[in-house]
């Protein structure tokens, strides 16, 4: 599992300095298939009116499908831009009672796994399917999904804490 988190945070960290590279005036290529978070943001509804955290501007998000039944537990981060040390994702998980998962039901229902408590809550699409709009009591994010590498990643941010951008990698 450590190897696993290492890697998923190499490939996190590659794709960020890529994102920071084109966005220094390299090439880029457009995939009918993605959309940028640019874009996203121009694409907002009324039922979206709070503001988009910047800390998912930089990634590149994938059409958001078959979400159900899936489980996708912390691996990573970012704080303000920077990477989050291995150290500052077990701090996080030490403060979360050892876990923290987003579990995607069916019905567009959504747990939220924190230790050993359970947040219910309700996901819903955005910008044309590409955003998740995830609501619990208390706790409300955004997340997208980006590809690292040969896997995907989630992606959540927290909309009051929008500096903190975390990582999650699908289980199996």
């Amino acid at each position: 599992m450590k190897k696993l988190l290492s890697l998923l945070l190499v490939l996190l960290l590659t794709l960020s300095l890529m994102g920071v590279l084109t966005s220094c005036g390299g090439e880029e290529t457009v995939d009918t298939e993605t959309v940028s978070q640019e874009d996203a943001e121009t694409e907002e509804t009324d039922e979206n009116a709070s503001v988009f955290p910047e800390a998912l501007s930089g990634f590149e998000a994938l059409a958001v499908e078959g979400m159900e039944n899936t489980t996708w537990s912390l691996a990573g981060g970012m704080f303000n831009g920077v990477e989050m040390e291995v150290a500052d994702v077990q701090l996080i998980l030490d403060a979360c009672g050892g876990r923290m998962d987003f579990s995607f039901l069916e019905d567009n229902s959504i747990n939220l796994i924190n230790g050993e408590q359970t947040y219910e809550g309700t996901y819903t699409l955005v910008s044309d399917g590409y955003i998740i709009d995830a609501e619990f009591d208390g706790y409300a994010y955004y997340g997208v999904l980006t590809p690292v590498g040969d896997i995907t990643a989630l992606v959540m941010v927290n909309k009051n804490n929008s500096e903190k951008a975390l990582y999650f990698s699908q289980v199996e």
